[in-house]
């Protein structure tokens, strides 16, 4: 029964570590810096709880956390778009850093 919690939290845990290394690292200089941490916490913190809590999709409550927890998806996703065709670093090696 405890392997059924699994799949949604391993990924909701690999976000907020991405999240908290993209925070640290400062490779990221925008607002979107925050929404790897934000997707994996919201998953993890709200989503999960909230799912098991109604029961699942038919209740009200459960549609609008999946909706909210979509737009972040989008928001990440257009957040890495507009990063390839801007030519804003992606990766850490592309990014400057600066030894102080």
């Amino acid at each position: 029964m405890s392997c059924l919690g699994s799949p949604p939290s391993s990924p909701a845990q690999d976000f907020v570590t991405v999240g908290v290394a993209i925070l640290r690292r400062k490779i990221w200089t925008d607002l979107g810096r925050v929404l790897p941490a934000l997707l994996g916490s919201y998953t993890l913190l709200v989503l999960i709880p909230v799912m098991i809590g109604t029961g699942g999709p038919p209740a009200p409550a459960a549609l609008w956390i999946i909706a909210i927890w979509d737009v972040l998806w989008c928001a990440l996703a257009a957040n890495l778009v507009l990063r390839s065709r801007v030519g804003l670093p992606i990766h850490p090696t592309e990014a400057k850093v600066v030894v102080r």
